[in-house]
Parts: structure tokens; C-alpha cells; sequence
């Protein structure tokens, strides 16, 4: 829903990779690459066609299944070993990044304002939600199994809300 603007088809939406990149073999075919699309679950022939491909890379595959590059990107994921010019350059943005504390407390401060923002927009639907059962008139007890809000919050919203009449 990112990827789409107001009123834009979904037939516009463009491609998006994910990727796993895994110090095991999660499906334990001895691969180093294992590349999914989106199919129906009852009818494997129809593609859902959104342009989306997980994609997971192991650092244990065993098979011959990728260039040069991502073998040596996989060993240096595993073992730390440079082994290529690729991973030459991708080991010194690394080394860069990590020595650059500036940098790393701006990003870590940016993944802690985009978590607490998720959690704030969560337990705002929570309350909203535990604000239509008061006014229905279901249990504190209930409210709390179905929004998962701690019971001396939903008494304190049940306080704040006006009687029904």
C-alpha cells in the first residue's frame, strides 16, 4: 500500500524484492538461493502478479546455484572473509558505517521513532476499540481479552466515557 499513490491501479504497482539473508539453511535443500512469487494457494497456476519476490540467501548452501559475488557476499556474511573485489568495497562501507557513530545513533533514533510510532498508532486502535465495547456495555474482563489493554487503562477510559443513557 506504500508503493501505490491515491487512486493509482493496482496493476501500477512496481516491483519489490525481500531479502533473507540466513547463517542457516531454512528450507535445507543445500541452496545458497531460494526465490519465491506470490502464488495461489488453491490454484498454484494462478500468479497473484504484484511484482513481489522474497528472495532467501544461506550462507550453508552447498549447490552451485550463484555468481562468484554473492558466494563471497555469503562467505563474508557467515566467516567475515573478503574474498572478492565486491566484497572488498561492501567490507569498507561496512567498516565506514560502523565507525561513524554519528551516523548509527541517527539511524538507530530513526528505527526507535518508527517503532514507537507503530506502537502508538496500536495502542490508539486498541483504545478506540475498548471505547466502542464500554459503550456497548461489555465487560472490563472482555475489552481487555479482545484489545489487550491492561485492565486498570480500560477502567480509567471506562471513567473518562459518558454514561449511557
Amino acid at each position: 500500500m506504500d508503493k501505490l499513490k491515491h487512486n493509482q491501479h493496482y496493476s501500477e504497482l512496481g516491483e519489490s524484492f525481500i531479502i533473507f539473508i540466513c547463517p542457516f539453511d531454512r528450507f535445507k535443500e543445500g541452496r545458497h538461493i531460494y526465490t519465491f512469487h506470490e502464488t495461489c494457494t488453491e490454484c498454484p497456476c494462478i500468479k497473484l502478479d504484484d511484482g513481489a519476490t522474497k528472495i532467501f540467501l544461506s550462507t550453508k548452501g552447498t549447490v552451485d546455484d550463484v555468481d562468484k559475488d554473492i558466494k563471497a557476499f555469503l562467505d563474508y556474511v557467515e566467516s567475515g572473509a573478503v574474498s572478492s573485489e565486491f566484497v572488498k568495497k561492501l567490507d569498507e562501507a561496512v567498516k565506514i558505517v560502523k565507525s561513524n557513530r554519528k551516523a548509527m545513533k541517527e539511524f538507530m533514533t530513526y528505527e526507535m521513532t518508527l517503532l514507537e510510532s507503530r506502537q502508538e498508532g496500536s495502542i490508539k486502535k486498541a483504545e478506540d476499540i475498548a471505547l466502542k465495547l464500554i459503550h456497548r456495555g461489555d465487560s472490563i474482563q472482555d475489552i481487555h481479552e479482545i484489545t489487550e489493554l491492561i485492565i486498570d487503562h480500560i477502567k480509567k477510559l471506562a471513567e473518562q466515557t459518558p454514561a449511557k443513557t
